[in-house]
């Protein structure tokens, strides 16, 4: 079945000046707004069960005479709830047409045709109708018709026992006759009425107005997100989805998701809704909604799945979210469901029982209806107890267990198989021992052979009993922590019968009858089943309220050989529960001082911040851990630069001058660079020897060929995919700023004292050994991985992987045993795929009292002219000499 999707075209109906419209002989339409006149209007039924948007148009001309129609009184009764936004009305032979005024204003007439969907659906394929209303001016008493044409198409009939609104009926005034609106402000939330003198609601928009069918009135909160509305529907439903209509203006106060809890105990103090509230169930997951763009239009219907079919007498609408902006309004709001009564109970040897007295068809022509029994046993009977009813009989078919109704020509009528449907009874005077109870399908088919969807009612059996849920040994707990377990148990006032458990709502677990507790409030309850005398019966739903478990957190511990990468440092969590793993603790930042270049020895690890966990409790400080480092034996290799023998012990120094590890020195690891190895070098690559050695050494790990970008003292490089890219550099704040392509980065020193160091006098970065650099890198792609040398001996700084924004923001330690003189600090990874090599030339020791970049620039100016001068002296000296000698 379609539902109503709201009056689409709607003219001229609120939020722009109203201009004056010319007088005519007689009453105009004009329907969508287009400034012509029309004279009719024309619907398309469909194949399908379906409602129509409304026809909404202005009568131009002035104001109508009300003269022959009739006060609106009352809302539309279901199952064309349509909204009334008008005050007169006409009864036509397919819909209704009604009467009203623009702002108020009876110099702007405005109507609006609501269709009857029975009427409409119950047209043949390709049958015509027509509605025709006469609108009088009162002016002149001139008069111009208008009509609405329709042209039927074959539906499937519909079969349903959803009572389309169940908030029909609530009294029209603050707090109801029956307290069915309470007063008072909710604790839990935005009470539709705030406490004596409060300004939640403005006059005249309470909340009654979203239940008084009338689209032209609306409920506003000046709240916002968070109002609610309070009901007491008077009895039990199962409510199964919810409607709203907006309002008639600012679009930004439109429920954009809601929510619906019941319960069966009263509102005793709706000023504190917050006792209520905590023992109500919420029926279903909050629903995400659709609001429509046009003003007094109705919203999709929010389906809220209630697969246990709770009923409950009070209900909370709450709306969590607007549109936007700060208050909320709604012109109408409809919850449907049904009753609960509609699932007869059934006694053996008790007599039979109405089983379908809530069951309504709908659509065109319905011919059949077969009633079938599902778990039968011998003796079960249905009758259908009006029939016949104006020429629909009934049969009953033992062996297949269906009731056949049906008529053998037209004319058909979904009315009187209503009627026929509503009386049938179901009994069995011969069966008395165990069985499962039985349900029912209804199927109806039209004299054009479509079928409706299958309808299934269940029966109770036996005879009625209560049954009450508990936990063993003990009473009911208030809470359990999280993780804990308890075992229900199921006390039944009468009777025996197979018991099960269910969660009605939370996040607890069930294995038979051991509950687990999960993260929030729990609700269960216990179903037992029908032993031959008693009914099938359901427990009170229980709610258990769930406490953090205590747990304690280090940061973990790690054994490593010397050289190799610095690990992961996470914290670790003792009393986990329910499978959860150390994952689920957030707000900590875990490190470690252990580097690769670290000796023999342990290094502590920690974890900053502040723990938490979804249902733990984090008890006294996070821990230390350490990571200790193992000596490793092996053998060693040197590295001989050009010119060198291999063998010889001489190592390229950094600069590319001879010495660093010295002459004659013990052979040290080393690995070459495939460009730029040495600081300031060619970029040329290094050979490596390989001697044989019967020392044993702490062990640098050879790092996997780089290729590096030439960078000038102090300067940067890039390299990309291979390719070098043009470098921005600039200093800000005593940092380097690197700007290149893709990538951008600040890389600043700080010394032993935690402060940032001073650039030196050329504005290059200098750190001491054993002092530290900082890098915040833009640019690599997220969750990839980086890695940090030192060159000209290639030594692995640390590893890490890019934040998922995008940010890389490492601290590294300089080695102790660095030479002084500038060096490559190297970081390399991806970005969009490619590999880059970002490379920072840094000067490594203590400043040299050297002349700076200005004295020499003077310098070396005065060397030249010095240059440019001395020639011309000399020429000028000879010229003098040849003269004389002449």
């Amino acid at each position: 079945m379609g539902t109503r999707v709201g009056m689409a075209l709607i003219v001229g109906l609120a939020g722009a000046a109203v201009s004056v419209l010319p007088v005519h002989a007689a009453a105009t339409f004009d329907v969508g707004g287009n400034g012509s006149f029309e004279t009719s209007w024309t619907y398309a039924d469909t194949a399908d069960w379906d409602e129509f948007n409304d026809i909404v148009a202005t009568v131009n001309g002035g104001a109508i005479s009300t003269t022959g129609w009739t006060a609106v009184a009352s809302p539309v009764v279901p199952p064309n709830t349509d909204v009334l936004t008008f005050g007169y009305y006409k009864n036509g032979t397919y819909g209704r047409m009604f009467l009203g005024t623009l702002n108020n204003n009876s110099s702007f007439p405005r109507f609006t045709y609501v269709v009857d969907s029975n009427k409409v659906n119950a047209l043949t394929n390709g049958a015509t109708a027509s509605d025709a209303f006469t609108f009088t001016l009162t002016s002149d008493s001139s008069t111009a018709t208008f009509t609405v044409n329709v042209t039927g198409a074959s539906d499937a009939p519909y079969v349903s026992n959803v009572i389309r609104d169940i908030t029909d009926g609530l009294a029209a005034t603050e707090g109801g006759t029956s307290v069915r609106l309470p007063t008072g402000a909710s604790g839990a939330g935005k009470s539709a009425y705030g406490f004596s003198g409060s300004s939640t609601t403005p006059a005249g928009e309470k909340v009654e107005k979203a239940f008084d069918g009338l689209a032209s009135t609306k409920y506003l909160n000046f709240g916002g997100a968070g109002s609610d509305v309070l009901i007491d529907t008077g009895e039990q439903f199962v409510a199964t989805g919810v409607t709203l209509v907006t309002g008639n203006d600012e679009p930004g106060r439109d429920p954009k998701t809601l929510e619906l809890w019941g319960s069966n105990s009263a509102f005793t103090d709706a000023s504190n809704m917050t006792s209520w509230v905590s023992g109500a169930t919420q029926i279903g997951a909050t629903a995400t909604l659709s609001p429509p763009t046009e003003r007094n239009s109705t919203y999709p219907k929010a389906a809220l799945a209630n697969p246990n079919r709770l009923a409950f007498r009070y209900y909370r609408l709450l709306f969590p979210t607007v549109r936007s902006g700060g208050m909320m309004q709604v012109s109408e709001v409809r919850i449907e469901g049904n009753k609960k009564a509609s699932e007869a109970t059934y006694t053996q040897g008790g007599g039979a029982v109405i089983i379908m007295g809530d069951t309504v068809v709908f659509g065109e022509n319905p011919a059949t209806a077969v009633v079938s029994i599902s778990n039968g046993v011998a003796g079960d009977v249905l009758s259908c107890g009006a029939c016949p009813v104006n020429g629909y009989t009934a049969t009953w078919d033992s062996g297949t267990k269906s009731l056949t109704i049906t008529k053998s020509s037209a004319p058909y009528s979904p009315a009187d198989l209503t009627t026929a449907l509503q009386s049938i009874t179901y009994n069995n005077g011969s069966f008395t021992g165990s069985r499962n109870a039985p349900g029912v399908g209804l199927a109806v088919t039209d004299q054009n052979g479509l079928t409706s969807s299958s309808l299934s009612i269940g029966i109770g059996m036996g005879q009625n009993r209560t049954v009450s849920l508990g936990v063993s040994g003990g009473s009911v707990p208030s809470s359990i922590t999280y993780g804990g377990t308890v075992t229900l148990t199921s006390t039944a006032s009468n009777g025996g019968g197979t018991v099960t458990y269910e969660v009605v709502s939370g996040n607890c677990t069930l294995s038979g009858a051991v509950l687990t507790m999960g993260t929030n409030t729990c609700k269960v309850r216990s179903t037992t089943e029908f032993d031959g005398t008693y009914a099938k019966t359901v427990s009170d739903t229980v709610t258990f309220a769930s406490t953090a478990k205590s747990i304690t957190v280090a940061a973990s511990s790690h054994s490593v050989t010397q050289g190799d990468a610095v690990p992961t440092v996470t914290p670790v969590a003792s009393g986990l529960v329910t499978g959860d793993t150390s994952a689920v603790i957030t707000g900590l930042t875990c490190s470690t001082t252990y580097t690769r270049s670290s000796p023999v020895g342990t290094y502590p690890t920690s974890c900053t911040g502040t723990p938490s966990a979804t249902g733990y409790t984090v008890t006294g400080a996070v821990a230390n851990g350490t990571v200790t480092v193992a000596a490793a034996t092996t053998t060693t290799t040197s590295v001989a630069s050009s010119g060198t023998t291999p063998g010889s012990g001489t190592v390229a120094a950094p600069g590319g001058s001879s010495g660093g590890a010295g002459t004659g020195s013990s052979p040290v690891t080393t690995v070459a660079s495939r460009s730029g190895a040495a600081a300031g070098g060619s970029g040329a690559s290094v050979p490596v020897a390989t001697t044989t050695s019967t020392s044993t050494t702490t062990t640098v790990p050879a790092l996997a060929s780089l290729e590096v970008p030439d960078t000038p003292d102090g300067g940067a490089g890039i390299l990309v995919g291979g390719k070098t890219l043009s470098v921005d550099v600039s200093r800000e704040d005593n940092e380097i700023l690197v700007t290149a392509g893709p990538m951008s980065a600040r890389i600043w020193a700080v010394g032993e004292d935690n402060e940032k160091v001073a650039l030196d006098r050329n504005g290059h970065l200098r750190v001491l050994q054993g002092g530290r650099i900082n890098t915040e890198v833009l640019g690599f792609d997220p969750g990839s991985a980086v890695e940090t040398r030192l060159y000209s001996e290639p030594v692995l700084l640390g590893e890490g992987t890019v934040s998922t924004n995008g940010t890389f923001a490492e601290t590294y330690r300089i080695p102790q045993d660095t030479p002084d003189g500038y060096h490559k600090v190297v970081l390399a990874g991806e970005a969009d795929g490619e590999t880059v090599t970002l490379a920072l030339s840094i000067l490594i020791g203590e400043e040299s009292g050297g002349l700076n970049v200005i004295v020499i620039v003077v310098l070396l100016g005065l060397a030249i002219m010095v240059a440019l001068l001395i020639p011309v002296a000399v020429r000028r000296r000879r010229d003098d000499e040849d003269q004389q000698t002449a």
